[in-house]
């Protein structure tokens, strides 16, 4: 299968299941590759195991045991060129990224409309392949 032809994928974590699988399954309806992780633990053993390119962390910002910043740091160091878009219900989480931003990261506040969320994920792969 050429590079081409290949899905980009998506690392999507939320600790809340209905959550975790209705955007899994919005990002696979779309086309994309997506690595589904239910806790942090999960995230990393797949970014450290996970043969291909992860494109994109999607992450809630309230995880178990770690905010989704601290999270997104881990996974930046083995991954250092993935994207991030971090999602939360508390708006007040949006100040704890602030300084990411410089290095692209998004942030969208739950409950968002399915398309501004697929819009947002096509926005910043878009920019990983332009």
């Amino acid at each position: 299968m050429s590079s081409e032809n290949t899905p980009m994928s998506i690392l999507l974590v939320d600790d809340e299941t209905p959550v975790c699988d209705v955007l899994c399954r919005m990002l696979g309806d779309e086309g994309y590759m997506v690595l589904c992780a239910r806790n942090p633990d999960q995230a990393i053993e797949l970014t450290r195991n996970y043969p291909g390119e992860i494109a994109l962390l999607v992450t809630d910002m309230v995880l178990p045991g770690i905010n989704g910043k601290d999270l997104a740091e881990q996974i930046n160091m083995l991954r250092p060129s993935i994207r991030v878009l971090f999602i939360s219900g508390y708006p007040g989480e949006a100040m704890l990224i602030e300084p990411l931003r410089k290095q692209g990261a998004q942030f969208l506040h739950k409950p968002f409309p399915k398309r501004l969320f697929l819009d947002t994920v096509r926005s910043m792969l878009a920019q990983i392949t332009s």
